[in-house]
């Protein structure tokens, strides 16, 4: 037990509020939500270490120990705790209630505002015509547990080192063993958390759970594999009913539904089916677990796909996005009927996309491409800063290149909040930052992508050169890389000096430990097709 002395007093089972400007309070639950850990830290923001340590301590509540005399209301109980300072700027000016919902499987180019044909987002459509909406942003990675690790972390996934795939580990027992992230990382929820917010999180993807450690911050997180979108509004606007009014809350939404399995609800089947026959109820199921074998049988042995045969299979993936679209459109009225509408934000976008068959290759992870990078970023929402849509408030399209490492930037100083240092991305609504972005993205930490302005270069694993144009060529059909030598050796040269920056950064971040995964998470991974 740590004494007066080193710093620390030991209290269990209560929370805090600070009644003195200056003291920050963070807050931390523990998923078993029999232990709650709190930390007081006076003076400067941003004293990690104290935090940290303090973890270290176990299962008991921490409390530094103060160096100048402050008033304390205590009571035991579980809610989260806020500094003064942080209350008092919220009773003249409120901080926005930010919901981050970032969609699993999502393929930009299937959606609405993104010029598709057919009526997949209408809701997501809606929030891009009223906010702002980036063209060419661009995931960390092709798979979702390095992409999504990024955005709540701000870091490149060679840095956070999220990485560690499974396609060479079918069967075996090295799946049971995966790295989880560091605890030193400071996340997004962290930050957030810091800043005075409820932070919560409802999350049906195995990969952003606490198995992996992810769920990092969040006061209140259930990550479970039999949520779905629209259980997940639910949740919203039973905790955002829940929460003191004076309270901005941060509410992450992960959703995997557009995932294979595909299998949208038979109404959003029927809807999006256009081959010629209507498959009937009672064969549903059997239809659709044949059709995704068959395709995967072609693909595995790079056969040919036929045309009729991957429109049966679209027609499944664009019926999941519909009906996951559908339930996301209950966000609004969820934050309306408890009175927190009026200065809500919402922030939407993917972990990564979805190949149909382009080059050969179904799904997504292992190799990058335009289809699983592209992602879609929107900010919208009355909580918006009037300076970003003008007034009155007016619908803004983007098509400078972005980073969904700009997201945790962006999100704090909407929030207010400093972002940890050595994040690589950069405030998106910052009015001053006129710099063009360059992109990168890697996966298995051996293949790499970078984007500059309409190019776009891969590095393979073999080592081999790909340029594309994607202002002219979003298929990636031509490969330049012969053709246009100059383009390539300066990309080339833009990948050199990402991974110069990564090797500065990854000396100072603290990897996380490879840890078992248990009977629960292994079972979700083979139900997503992850191991055998």
């Amino acid at each position: 037990m740590p004494t007066l002395s080193q710093g620390f007093i030991a209290v269990k089972g209560c929370t805090f509020r600070a009644l003195r400007a200056g003291i920050r309070l963070g807050y931390h639950q523990r998923r078993s939500r029999e232990d709650v850990e709190i930390v007081v830290m006076v003076g400067s923001f941003g004293n990690r270490a104290s935090t940290r340590a303090a973890r270290r301590f176990g299962g008991s509540v921490l409390v530094a120990a103060l160096l100048t005399s402050v008033s304390f209301a205590s009571g035991c109980g579980t809610e989260p705790a806020s500094n003064d300072a942080s209350a008092t700027s919220r009773a003249t000016s409120r901080l926005p209630d930010i919901v981050f919902v970032v969609l699993c499987t999502f393929r930009y180019a299937h959606m609405g505002a993104a010029g598709y044909d057919r009526d997949t987002t209408p809701f997501l459509d809606s929030l891009g015509a009223s906010g702002l909406f980036f063209e060419n942003a661009v995931s960390a990675s092709s798979w979702t547990k390095p992409a999504a690790a990024s955005l709540l972390t701000g870091l490149t996934p060679n840095v956070h080192r999220m990485t560690d795939y499974y396609g060479r580990e079918k069967g075996g027992t090295k799946v049971l063993e995966k790295r989880i992230l560091g605890d030193d990382v400071v996340t997004l929820a962290e930050t957030l958390r810091d800043a005075g917010y409820a932070t919560v999180a409802r999350i049906n993807n195995v990969h952003v759970s606490e198995h992996f450690n992810l769920t990092q911050g969040f006061d209140d997180a259930i990550s479970n594999e039999s949520l779905n979108a629209k259980t997940m509004v639910a949740e919203l606007a039973r905790v955002a009913r829940e929460i003191p009014h004076d309270q901005p809350l941060f509410f992450f939404l992960m959703s995997r539904d557009p995932h294979v399995t595909f299998d949208p609800h038979y109404v959003w089947y029927e809807r999006f089916n256009r081959a010629d026959d209507i498959v009937p109820r009672e064969e549903y199921r059997t239809y659709t677990r044949a059709l995704r074998k068959q395709v995967a049988e072609i693909a595995d042995a790079h056969g040919e796909l036929s045309s009729e045969l991957l429109r049966r299979y679209v027609d499944l993936y664009d019926a999941e996005l519909a009906q996951q679209d559908d339930a996301l459109a209950g966000i609004p009225g969820a934050l309306r009927a408890a009175g927190r509408e009026d200065d809500a934000i919402y922030v939407i976008t993917a972990d990564h996309g979805e190949r149909f068959y382009e080059h050969g290759y179904i799904g997504h992870g292992g190799r990058l491409d335009e289809a699983s990078v592209h992602v879609p970023l929107i900010f919208s929402g009355p909580g918006l800063p009037r300076e970003v849509l003008g007034t009155p408030p007016t619908g803004r399209r983007e098509v400078r290149v972005v980073r969904s490492i700009d997201v945790y930037p962006t999100l704090a100083a909407l929030a207010n909040a400093a972002s940890p240092e050595g994040l690589l991305g950069r405030n998106l609504l910052d009015p001053n930052d006129t710099v063009a972005r360059t992109a990168f993205a890697s996966v298995d930490e051996v293949e790499h992508l970078v984007r500059d302005g309409s190019y776009q270069l891969y590095r393979r694993r073999d080592g081999s050169i790909e340029l594309y144009d994607l202002e002219r060529d979003r298929g990636e059909r031509e490969d330049l890389a012969s053709e246009r030598t100059a383009v390539r050796a300066r990309l080339q040269a833009l990948v050199d000096d990402w991974l110069e920056r990564e090797r500065g950064l990854r000396n100072s971040v603290a990897a996380g430990e490879r840890r078992p995964l248990p009977t629960e998470a292994v079972e979700q991974l083979r139900d997503l097709g992850y191991v055998e």
